[in-house]
């Protein structure tokens, strides 16, 4: 059933929508003379100002792949971001290193590493679970695209952003993840009902092969 709705009605002041005009007019040559005599903020010309400046410490943007010193790609494709991103944002597919390279130690490298940039929510699990250090949440928050394809990050994407991490950058990082995840222990045990002095810590997952078939 239709509802008819009354319009409301106008005397011969607010027919004529000069009084409105007017004091509009009125807020903006306020607002002109607060901005000519600095007594107001002028909204930042993004992107040729930018505020990295005052980005918090801790702020969670763009991930990133890193290479060390030698230019070896950190990332050992041990999958284990892979299994811990909660939205499946990242793709990996590992490679052999070959017996004869100098890094055949490492036994494994990422030969596709993929992000979905639309499907990441920038919680930071990856880089808290990387074993090696080789995954960076940084301050980059201007991630833009025309094409959902686009939208996704490749290895040489992720290496070209993230670049090459020195000694001492790795030593603070391996640090500031360190204190994160005694934090995290602190209060795990807290929301804890039951002490328990056997207690363990028990990986994310016991099998890969049965998260895998899992997912």
């Amino acid at each position: 059933m239709a509802i008819t709705v009354p319009r409301p009605k106008l005397n011969w002041r607010e027919r004529l929508y000069l009084p409105a005009i007017v004091a509009g007019l009125a807020i903006t040559f306020k607002h002109f003379k607060n901005m000519l005599l600095g007594r107001t903020k002028v909204t930042m010309q993004y992107p040729e100002q930018k505020w990295d400046s005052s980005l918090p410490d801790h702020y969670r943007g763009a991930p990133a792949l890193v290479r060390d010193e030698d230019g070896r790609v950190r990332c050992v494709a041990c999958q284990l971001c892979e299994f811990i991103c909660p939205p499946r944002a990242i793709k990996i597919i590992p490679g052999e290193i070959p017996s004869a390279d100098r890094f055949a130690k490492v036994e494994k490298y990422p030969e596709q590493f993929d992000i979905d940039m639309i499907r990441c929510i920038f919680c930071g699990m990856c880089e808290e679970v990387c074993p090696e250090q080789a995954i960076y949440l940084r301050k980059d928050y201007a991630i833009t695209g025309f094409t959902r394809a686009e939208m996704v990050h490749h290895k040489e994407k992720l290496l070209e952003i993230g670049g090459v991490i020195a000694r001492n950058r790795r030593s603070n990082a391996r640090r500031h993840v360190e204190m994160e995840r005694k934090e995290m222990s602190k209060i795990a045990n807290c929301q804890s009902p039951v002490a328990d002095s056997r207690r363990v810590d028990r990986p994310y997952f016991r099998n890969p092969q049965s998260a895998i078939r899992n997912r």
